[in-house]
């Protein structure tokens, strides 16, 4: 059977760790580090984090319009806004058409009888978006095949929102389907 038996130079040294000093300046660092952790998560959460995606940038003769399949995601635990969009073509810029406009239909038919029908229209601005939600639409230029046929610059998609700074999106020439 064995005793623990104090010493008094262990003893000494443990008082002199933790005295009221060394007591309040761990804490200070710990509460400073929480604070930092703290707000680095919420910069990296609350953040803007919109993604972009072109699906199929197509100029269709039928309308004679420029159409872009665009598809939003928000990423961040925010809200935000879609509010304007435009599209510059050698240094000149369009903005997308307001009025709605059908840009595709689907009709669904069991026989000769048409059971049911749906048309789709262009994305009317501005679009909210939910915190960690996504939206999807297609956006109408009014540009001249001409002007596609001569470009000497890409197109350059700008997409201004609520919150955050412009993003541009770069589109080759190539990129573009005519129908």
């Amino acid at each position: 059977m064995s005793t623990i038996t104090n010493s008094p130079e262990s003893t000494t040294i443990f008082q002199a760790l933790f005295t009221r000093e060394n007591i309040t300046l761990f804490l200070s660092i710990f509460g400073s580090l929480g604070t930092l952790i703290t707000f680095i998560s919420a910069y990296l959460t609350k953040r803007k984090n919109l993604k972009i995606k072109i699906s199929s940038p197509t100029y269709s003769s039928n309308l004679q319009k420029l159409m872009l399949s665009l598809s939003f995601e928000n990423y961040s635990h925010l809200p935000l806004a879609i509010t304007a969009i435009s599209i510059n073509i050698n240094n000149n810029a369009f903005l997308p058409s307001r009025y709605p406009q059908c840009v595709g239909e689907y009709i669904h038919r069991r026989g000769k009888e048409i059971i049911d029908r749906k048309f789709e229209y262009n994305l009317k601005l501005p679009a909210d978006i939910a915190q960690l939600s996504a939206i999807s639409g297609v956006i109408l230029f009014d540009v001249s095949p001409k002007e596609l046929e001569n470009l000497s610059t890409p197109l350059i998609l700008r997409v201004l929102s609520t919150r955050g700074k412009e993003q541009k999106i770069v589109l080759q020439p190539d990129q573009i389907k005519w129908t």
